[in-house]
């Protein structure tokens, strides 16, 4: 990692960027979380090491340490790596290998705490995780997939595609996430069709670029890699929460090259001014420094995304479907009636998407990560979209 992702002095608030984390629920090993009021694991804050790769590992807030010796997500450590306001970034079954230097990031006062660890052996994944490769490196896709970065203009961008077929599913992940977002509903989906999965600029194995970056970069980005690649259209576009911004921007911008359109989760266009109406001045502030370009390790910029996505001309009419997760904690957020009135302004939000889209919403009882806790609802989308049975 680069000083391009230290880390600010305040954690972003968690509903509007809940994407920045992974559950350990994927990996069937639970999470473990305090006895009152139960919150989602902190989000995933990154930070530049001496020797320390972070390998956009899977991360959880434990309530209890993980001592030397003992497993987490798949890896043994040499030494203890975690307690209760740490969080550690933990290399993935897909990248783990012994002997690598892992991050530990303290959460808690004063973000305090750096530290690393180091692999002492990488342990199969659980059953529950068997989308996953196996230990030791990324699994090759099959033959003629495609699994390397593509020139888009003086820098390159990482892309994976596998499967064959039409549409072709292309995947755009949440703010600061990779590819390996979707590796819970990827590998089903290649069964159906062509699918497609990228890290943007600024993130996994794709070059970094200036900052800050908009919907706009991120959808010419986007264009002239599937281009490099030979990856025609027809597209059916997947979008995840502040990829729902990108993927609504080139519909809009590439009509005639959009099939369909599945919006998981997405970011409102209008969420940060509506919540702001609930709170008081100095919390709306807070909530507006989470989205400070500054405070992502893309640096992409919400308030002007969002400028550009209402400014475009309207969806095609293709059909599309939004899938409402319905649990949006924050730990600013103290008051249950405040809560309970923003997670109504989220759901209203999705549902005047849909009506304005001439689409459909599916609510999905989840938290915001639904490819990660509920994949079987995306999957259900894409089947709908796809014209595939549930069976298959």
């Amino acid at each position: 990692m680069t000083r391009r992702d230290a880390p600010t002095h305040r954690a972003p608030p968690r509903s509007l960027r809940p994407e920045a984390r992974r559950s350990l629920i994927v990996l069937g090993q639970g999470s473990r979380r305090p006895p009152t009021r139960p919150r989602a694991p902190q989000p995933l804050v990154r930070q530049s090491f001496t020797n320390c790769r972070d390998p956009l590992g899977i991360h959880t807030l434990n309530p209890a340490p993980v001592n030397a010796g003992e497993r987490l997500n798949g890896v043994l450590f040499d030494r203890q790596v975690m307690n209760p306001l740490e969080t550690a970034v933990a290399a993935s079954p897909l990248e783990a290998s012994a002997g690598m230097v892992v991050c530990v990031r303290r959460l808690g006062a004063g973000w305090k705490g750096d530290t690393t660890a180091r692999i002492l052996h990488c342990i199969a994944p659980v059953a529950a995780c068997a989308v996953l490769a196996a230990c030791g490196g990324g699994a090759s896709l099959g033959h003629g997939a495609i699994q390397k970065t593509f020139d888009v203009g003086g820098r390159s961008l990482y892309l994976e595609c596998a499967g064959k077929g039409s549409p072709t599913v292309v995947m755009d992940a949440g703010l600061g996430n990779t590819h390996e977002t979707w590796q819970a509903v990827a590998p089903a989906v290649r069964k159906l069709t062509r699918t497609c999965t990228y890290d943007r600029a600024n993130l996994g194995k794709s070059d970094s670029t200036s900052k800050p970056r908009t919907s706009a970069d991120v959808v010419a980005d986007l264009h002239r890699l599937l281009a490099a690649a030979h990856i025609r259209p027809p597209y059916l576009l997947v979008g995840h929460s502040f990829g729902g911004l990108n993927v609504r921007l080139f519909a809009a911008e590439h009509p005639t090259e959009v099939s369909g359109i599945i919006l998981v989760d997405p970011t409102p266009t209008t969420f940060l001014s509506g919540e702001c109406a609930l709170v008081s001045a100095a919390l709306c502030r807070e909530l507006q420094a989470g989205w400070d370009p500054d405070n992502n390790p893309e640096g992409l910029d919400y308030l002007a995304s969002s400028k550009q996505v209402e400014a475009a001309a309207n969806l095609p009419r293709v059909p599309v479907i939004v899938l409402a997760a319905t649990d949006h904690q924050q730990d600013a957020i103290t008051d249950p009636d405040v809560e309970k009135r923003i997670e109504a302004l989220w759901q209203r939000s999705q549902q005047q998407l849909a009506t304005e889209a001439h689409g459909r919403v599916i609510v999905v009882p989840s938290g915001h990560d639904i490819q990660l806790l509920k994949p079987e609802a995306v999957m259900g989308a894409l089947r709908s979209l796809l014209h595939q049975p549930a069976s298959q």
